[in-house]
């Protein structure tokens, strides 16, 4: 199977072994030699070891010879793990702290805002339309129309109903990062621009800013308030929140009554304990009164519209120094866009470093195709992936309006040309981006060892865990025919020392059905139908066991079958008797199924044996001796 080779090899990284024509070099299998030992109880020779990592090699190679690397699963299953490998290399942590300095200045101020929420997506219209609809509600703001009244009107935000648009006066680090972006900047009293975020299109008008008031801690007690209008049991919770608020001032305390009568499940079993929050981050009243209240102090009761409160200041703070505010800061980033700063940085390098370009003609002319037939349709879509017209160009890389046509939405989807520009620019800018990370990491699998090394185990795990699944995991566990032959072949290795009851044991809750289940087992003559008969007759009376036990292992058995003569061995708990049938003593194994568990461990053994030496046998394998010993080393 194996010769020696001393050909040149490049001095860094030379070959240490050739496996049916594919090199394997030093840095690998010194990644993988050292990998294994440090997870080896016992340590295993050097030599044995380089049998082992041949033999994996080689399953590796039987498994893309299957084709097992081009199937659509193990595609899309690898891509996920490479992606997620990648990540930490692909990532520029300095990239946040701009955008951490910028979030920890805006907390400083605290602004009055207004807003109206529009969905992105309306059944019916284009997205053009849904913009050009929201454009049209801003314009009526910019006219001076009553900003509350449009709000009423038109916004999708459930707050409406009781704020009317007003969110009152908030704190930074709340809310979406463009949404912040707007507020923090916009002038006093104007109208924003349409304002996109992941949850939907707003416009914003900031009517005060004031200095940040910092973070308050509360303990609060809730009674919920019944919704249905009756006005006795609204008359009863006010009565409770009183007695329990003259509880509160004379003395108790204040955590125990929380626990004991507060209705927010949130809160109650901390005592009634919040963590610290800033201005806007609970409703209106709540966020007033926690504020106003004095350090120690206790609100009287006063309510919101989820019920009656009472709220205990348990303390202030005013706003952290950027140091110790920095990671909650940043915290908050996975939420929005900057939590990807760190990727997209090292991308945006990466398309300034290999010329990344949107071709204007290509995608132009994809947008002319959908509005001239005035919708992107099975024709517009069977055009575009017969074309090799460039729509995005880097490096050595021409990405087509062939490629464009997967990121584009469905033909079906009904898509008119008033959208084209739109989902156009969103194919480009998915189709850009996969592939420029797709380049990032191919030249970090060419440039560093570490993580090449990383990325070939875990496509070899995959594949390996596939081959060898096919021919001996599953195989062994479902090769009923083989299975029979290994155990005929093999029977005397699955002799018993001890006698087995092969038969089934029924359990019974009542001595009267105990006695049914005796006659009604004379009349089954398959015992393969026993188990269903006897439980869709006395369902939740009974309880059918098919045993395979050896003497000494079953009490119920060892009383009734092995030593019958002796005390009556007692049912299980829950039962009041008990029977045994169709059944009798074996003294060795009578087919697959008494060795079921033992004979598929030790047929898959075989297959594995018999599979690794059919391809060793037509392996071609050279090593190179010398550059091999030096990692044994």
């Amino acid at each position: 199977m194996a010769s020696c080779f001393f050909g040149a090899t490049a001095a860094s990284d030379p070959v240490v072994m050739n496996i049916n024509g594919k090199d394997v070099k030093a840095s690998e299998f010194k990644y993988l030699y050292n990998k294994n030992r440090q997870q080896q109880i016992e340590q295993q020779s050097f030599d044995d070891y380089v049998d082992m990592f041949v033999q994996y090699k080689l399953k590796v190679d039987a498994a893309e010879k299957a084709g097992i690397d081009t199937t659509a699963q193990f595609v899309k299953e690898f891509s996920g793990y490479r992606k997620d490998l990648a990540r930490p290399y692909l990532e520029d942590s300095t990239a946040l702290e701009p955008y951490a300095r910028e979030a920890y200045a805006r907390l400083g101020e605290e602004v009055d805002v207004w807003h109206i929420m529009l969905p992105k997506e309306v059944r019916g219209l284009s997205h053009a339309a849904v913009l050009a609809r929201a454009d049209s509600i801003r314009q009526c703001a910019v006219n001076d129309e009553d900003f509350a009244e449009l709000a009423d009107k038109f916004s999708y935000d459930p707050g409406k109903v009781v704020n009317h648009g007003n969110m009152g006066w908030i704190a930074a680090g709340l809310y979406p990062y463009s949404f912040e972006k707007v507020a923090w900047s916009l002038p006093l009293n104007q109208i924003s621009e349409v304002t996109e975020t992941d949850f939907g299109y707003h416009i914003i008008k900031v009517t005060g800013r004031r200095p940040y008031r910092g973070e308050v801690h509360v303990a609060h007690i809730l009674l919920l308030t019944p919704r249905d209008g009756d006005e006795a049991a609204r008359a009863a919770v006010k009565t409770r929140i009183d007695s329990i608020y003259n509880a509160a001032i004379s003395g108790e305390d204040f955590h125990q009554l929380a626990y004991a009568y507060s209705e927010d499940p949130g809160s109650s079993r901390q005592g009634g304990t919040i963590k610290w929050f800033p201005s806007g981050r609970m409703v209106r009243e709540f966020n007033e009164v926690a504020f106003d209240l004095p350090d120690g102090a206790i609100s009287k009761p006063f309510q919101t519209r989820f019920g009656w409160h009472i709220i205990k200041k348990l303390g202030s703070r005013g706003l952290q120094p950027y140091e110790e505010k920095r990671a909650e800061i940043i915290a908050h980033f996975k939420n929005d866009e900057r939590g990807q700063a760190p990727y997209t940085t090292v991308l945006d390098r990466v398309k300034t470093k290999e010329h990344y370009k949107v071709e204007a003609a290509g995608r132009q002319d994809v947008i002319d195709r959908i509005t001239k037939v005035g919708q992107y349709d099975q024709a517009v879509a069977q055009g575009l992936k017969a074309s090799s017209t460039p729509v995005i160009t880097f490096a050595k890389t021409k990405l087509t309006q062939a490629d464009l046509v997967a990121k584009l939405p469905s033909p079906e989807a009904g898509v008119t040309a008033d959208d084209a520009e739109y989902i156009v620019d969103r194919a480009i800018n998915q189709l850009g981006q996969e592939a420029i990370a797709d380049f990032a990491m191919t030249q970090l699998e060419n440039n560093n060892q570490d993580f090449a090394n990383i990325v070939r185990e875990y496509r070899d795990g995959l594949l390996l865990f596939e081959i060898s699944n096919r021919n001996v995991w599953e195989k062994g566990a479902t090769d009923a025919e083989g299975q029979k032959q290994y155990f005929e072949t093999h029977r005397a290795d699955y002799n018993w020392n001890r006698p087995h009851y092969k038969g089934y044991l029924i359990q019974v809750k009542s001595d009267s059905v105990c006695d049914v289940i005796r006659e009604e087992v004379k009349t089954i003559a398959n015992a393969d139908t026993l188990p269903q008969t006897i439980r869709k007759n006395h369902r939740g009376f009974v309880r059918v066991e098919k045993l395979l036990v050896a003497e000494g292992e079953n009490p119920i058995i060892d009383g009734t079958i092995f030593h019958p003569d002796g005390p009556a061995p007692a049912p299980s708990t829950g039962f009041v008797c008990y029977l045994t049938t169709h059944g009798r003593v074996i003294d060795n194994p009578e087919e697959v199924e008494d060795v079921k568990a033992k004979l598929v461990e030790d047929y898959q053994k075989q297959l594995e044996t018999e599979w690794v030496s059919d391809m060793k046998s037509k392996a071609k394998v050279t090593i190179n001796r010398k550059e091999l010993d030096k990692l044994s080393r």
